[in-house]
């Protein structure tokens, strides 16, 4: 188990930390006992917000099979999450995003275009309205509220 050293904090010194399925059982369990969760377009919109909530939020770069797993947690507990998933090599894998949103969880595109375009504003533009069109048709895809560059996007 990885050890991460917290020296700016004279109370704990060392803190170990566990990724394993069954601890994230565990907190979402403890999240969904104690607090309502929100997905973060629930929480852009801001409409009927509780005072207190959690939001789960994951990104996918690799390993979609492993987004499957922490979504079936998260269903099973009654959490509703949202997850990014890019549109490049082995992330995008349509039949694991489809089952995701079909278990209640927010889907969304999370998209690096004008990176790939290598500053090129028009050709980006060209990309994501193609790359969210692939969303499109197989669920429900925003794309990334936190991330969205208005620059971009116009």
């Amino acid at each position: 188990m990885k050890k991460i050293n917290l020296k700016k904090s004279p109370a704990v010194k060392t803190m170990p930390l566990d990724f394993t399925l069954t601890k994230f059982r565990s907190l979402c369990c403890a999240v969904a006992q104690h607090y309502p969760t929100l997905t973060l377009s629930e929480y852009f919109q801001g409409k009927d917000m509780p005072t207190r909530f959690a939001m789960m939020r994951h990104d996918i770069d690799r390993k979609p099979e492993n987004a499957l797993f922490t979504a079936r947690v998260e269903e099973e507990a009654g959490i509703r999450a949202t997850y990014y998933f890019r549109r490049y090599g082995s992330a995008f894998r349509p039949e694991i995003i489809r089952e995701i949103e079909g278990m209640g969880h927010e889907v969304g595109y999370h998209y690096e275009v004008l990176g790939k375009a290598k500053g090129d504003r028009e050709r980006a533009i060209g990309m994501f309205e193609h790359e969210l069109g692939e969303f499109r048709e197989i669920c429900d895809a925003v794309f990334d509220l936190q991330k969205s560059n208005d620059k971009v996007i116009k």
